[in-house]
């Protein structure tokens, strides 16, 4: 995927797992969500990754989510990254 693409696709993901969520399809959102997570960890772009990072947290949020061992993972990846 082209880097430039990657917060289009957080931004996809999240409103499809709003979506699933509303059509009564919790584990489809679910892996969204997921999936949502995975893509916004890939993001070059500081800004940009924290933009699509508060965003998915909003949906967990909205939608009841709670990080799963794998998200804790990786969203500790990211705060290392940016330590430096």
């Amino acid at each position: 995927r082209h880097p430039a693409q990657l917060p289009l696709r957080v931004a996809a993901l999240n409103r499809l797992a709003e979506r699933y969520s509303v059509l009564g399809e919790p584990e489809k959102a679910r892996v969204a969500a997921r999936e949502s997570v995975q893509y916004a960890a890939r993001i070059l772009d500081e800004s940009e990754k924290a933009i699509a990072l508060a965003r998915t947290s909003g949906v967990y949020q909205n939608l009841g989510f709670e990080l799963e061992q794998t998200e804790r993972e990786t969203l500790r990846t990211i705060l290392r990254r940016a330590s430096w």
